[in-house]
């Protein structure tokens, strides 16, 4: 019996088929797209992994580590070039926009008719006898 690899036999297929798939459909858009060699160099890990995903699921445990590996050092990268991008591109210039029109939401304007009730101020008690 061989040594476990760290995967259930629902978590190689489930890691070999979506990967798998995702890569046979790239390879197919590239190749509906005329590439040459790019639909192959998709297609062809594509395949090899939904095959076996069907035929050892539970020998996927290195390739999925080295895949989820691969994909937390990426997101270390893209993760504060796309946020820098929303706040830069989009926060940034709403704001700017907003301070041109003289728009400040950080200070409370209160107009007569809003729903706001006026009370009565109230003599404070000592709270010895609370209930």
């Amino acid at each position: 019996m061989a040594a476990s690899t760290g995967l259930t036999a629902r978590q190689g297929r489930k890691f070999a088929f979506t990967l798998g798939f995702a890569l046979l459909v790239l390879g197919g858009i590239s190749l509906w797209r005329g590439h040459d060699i790019v639909p192959y160099v998709l297609a062809t890990p594509g395949a090899l992994l939904v095959l076996a995903g069907v035929i050892a699921p539970t020998r996927l445990g290195p390739i999925e580590r080295r895949w989820m590996a691969f994909g937390e050092r990426l997101s270390r990268i893209t993760s504060p070039i796309i946020l820098g991008v929303i706040y830069f591109g989009v926060f940034t210039p709403a704001g700017l926009i907003r301070k041109a029109l003289g728009k400040n939401s950080l200070t409370a304007h209160h107009k007569p008719e809003t729903a706001w009730v006026r009370r009565e101020a109230k003599q404070r008690s000592d709270l010895k006898r609370q209930y």
